[in-house]
């Protein structure tokens, strides 16, 4: 098994590296250079600050193989370590009884470049492109060296100085075992552009056989890993936990929200190993078979809420209705730490009081009053206005969860994985004027779909065939299309002035490919396709479905039309099942 551990650049300056002829060359720019030096600069400032003299600044990983001389085959990492070289050798020459010897590194394609690396001279510049790189870059930092004083000894004690006197500089040093081929893990690592993940670091903290774990502990450990990947690759649990399909290492995800539940330190943006790094110092400060156990049990809470029914659903809105991945996992740290101290019924009804906040919040509903006006604020909620989506957004994603829900009878659960990946979004059930087509292909989408539904209208015949022959000459005329759309706007009975058509009771959740291409339409051809992918096997949100096929009106005078009496008994509906679904709260709870 691969050994893992962090090393300080001072624990390095007696050892020997070797770069094969399966690498490229030395090729830093002064970027990365001045990058690298700033970054230290600045950590040495802030570390000041820092009174218990055990931070570090941790630089990317160092992937070694053993040789037999006793030096190491250096896979990744070697531009990082020839900058280092070339900072210390200067530095060191500023002050040179800090210094007594530095690591070597020797390319075997040049194989005078570590005298090179020791004496970089222009004269020698132009013998190769590696020598050229090397010399630029010791020009380059020749010159940085020289605006900063007395800082450059501060500079060269952070990064030679030993763990335990005071800040350093480290090297998380990554050692293949000896099955692993130095050669296949290069072309994985920098070829093929795939750094070692977080989760892997991790893993090989956990299997090295440096810990003070059996080899027996060690399988375990490796078993139940590889559960826990098989449970997170299934769609319905990962998409439960979190509202972004961007992550290609889904463990590293639970990683994260266990350091974030056991750590005090506030995540810095941009630092991709920064959970590494946190793990490492809990692996550090416990003992490495609880810190496992801990992780297991948080893993298994995190499954129990899957497997309840009614916490999938509790948990998955607060997750998904987030604004983004960060936010949904700042809730299930929340709830994590909040779980610890309640039973199972008591933890359901916070979880349903923090619903209510989050409901108060984007609904605008002030603390006092509470249901006597809840409707009256949701009604102010329109599609109008950009600051009302997302809380027109999440309120209806959480009447699709309240109805499910709230019946008893079935087992179906919100398909949030859908709902991420298919990007359900805000789409109108009867057209609105205000939203015509403005594009020659749009307009022709628009009329074409139109037509279909035309058709079913013995009296429509007439705009039917002023239509067609609308699409055959082109759409180019503006008052010709406006005029054909507020006709079949008018068959279709949506002309009508029946209430707010921006309005949540106007308002369902549609998926981004149908709401692409039926935008706007009217109410019978948005039917006839949800009434399709319902057909098909294809999730549609309950209450969407419902909509289209209008449930929610007791007596239905027809189907094809979506009237004021439709509209009206879908408001009623969305109102009765939110106040059923947080009538448990008491008024207390809820304010």
């Amino acid at each position: 098994m691969a050994e893992l551990r962090l090393r300080s650049v001072g624990d390095l300056l007696n050892e020997r590296f070797f770069v094969p002829d399966y690498q490229r060359g030395y090729r830093w720019t002064k970027r990365e250079v001045e990058a690298l030096l700033n970054d230290v600069e600045a950590f040495y400032k802030e570390s000041k600050k820092n009174t218990s003299g055990s931070s570090f600044y941790c630089l990317q990983p160092i992937v070694v193989s053993p040789r037999e001389d006793g030096s190491w085959e250096l896979i990744d990492g070697q531009q990082r370590l020839t900058t280092i070289l070339l900072i210390l050798r200067e530095l060191g020459g500023l002050a040179p009884g800090l210094l007594s010897s530095v690591f070597s590194v020797e390319y075997e394609t040049r194989m005078d470049s570590h005298g090179y690396l020791m004496d970089p001279q222009e004269s020698l510049k132009d013998a190769n492109i590696d020598f050229a790189h090397i010399y630029d870059t010791w020009a380059v930092i020749r010159e940085w060296v020289s605006s900063r004083g007395t800082m450059n000894l501060h500079l060269l004690t952070t990064f030679i100085q030993p763990d335990d006197e005071g800040p350093n500089v480290r090297v998380i040093w990554y050692e293949l075992d000896q099955s692993q081929k130095p050669a296949e893990a290069f072309i994985r690592l920098n070829m093929g552009r795939i750094p070692l993940t977080n989760s892997e670091l991790i893993r090989a903290l956990f299997l090295s056989e440096s810990n003070d774990l059996h080899s027996s502990e060690r399988n375990q450990i490796a078993q139940d890993w590889d559960l826990l990947e098989k449970q997170l690759h299934r769609d319905e649990f990962w998409y439960f936990l979190q509202n972004s399909s961007s992550r290609s290492t889904r463990i590293e995800f639970l990683f994260d929200l266990f350091v974030r539940v056991n750590s005090t330190e506030e995540f810095a943006k941009g630092d991709q190993l920064q959970t590494f790094l946190e793990f490492q110092k809990l692996f550090e400060s416990g003992d490495v078979r609880i810190l496992w156990k801990d992780f297991k049990h948080m893993a298994a809470t995190l499954e129990e809420w899957f497997e309840d029914r009614t916490l999938f659903h509790l948990v998955g809105f607060l997750t998904t209705s987030a604004e983004d991945e960060r936010k949904g996992k700042d809730w299930l740290v929340k709830l994590l730490n909040r779980r610890q101290s309640l039973n199972r019924r008591a933890f359901e009804r916070y979880v349903l009081k923090e619903i209510w906040k989050v409901f108060q919040v984007q609904t605008h509903v002030p603390e006092e009053g509470l249901f006597s006006r809840l409707m009256e604020h949701l009604e102010e909620l329109s599609y109008d206005e950009s600051r009302d989506r997302r809380a027109i957004r999440a309120t209806l994603l959480l009447f699709n969860i309240a109805e499910m829900l709230q019946n008893d009878g079935s087992n179906h659960r919100f398909h949030f994985g859908a709902l991420v990946n298919d990007r359900w979004d805000i789409e109108h059930v009867r057209s609105v004027a205000e939203y015509i087509p403005g594009s020659p292909a749009d307009r022709r989408a628009w009329l074409e779909r139109a037509c279909d539904f035309l058709a079913t209208v013995e009296q429509a015949a007439p705009l039917k065939q002023e239509v067609e022959m609308a699409i055959e000459k082109g759409l180019a005329d503006d008052a010709l299309f406006e005029h054909l759309f507020m006709g079949i706007r008018e068959v279709a009975r949506e002309s009508g002035d029946f209430g707010d058509g921006n309005s949540i009771s106007n308002l369902v959740l549609l998926d981004s490919s149908t709401n692409r291409g039926y935008k706007n339409s009217i109410f019978p051809v948005k039917r006839l396709s949800i009434i399709g992918l319902d057909f098909e096997g294809q999730f549609v949100p309950p209450a969407t479905r419902n909509v289209f096929l209008k449930y929610y009106t007791k007596t239905p005078s027809q189907l094809m039309y979506w009237d004021e009496q439709d509209q009206e008994e879908y408001w009623k509906t969305m109102l009765s099942t939110f106040e059923r679904f947080f009538e448990p709260l008491t008024f207390q709870e809820r304010v």
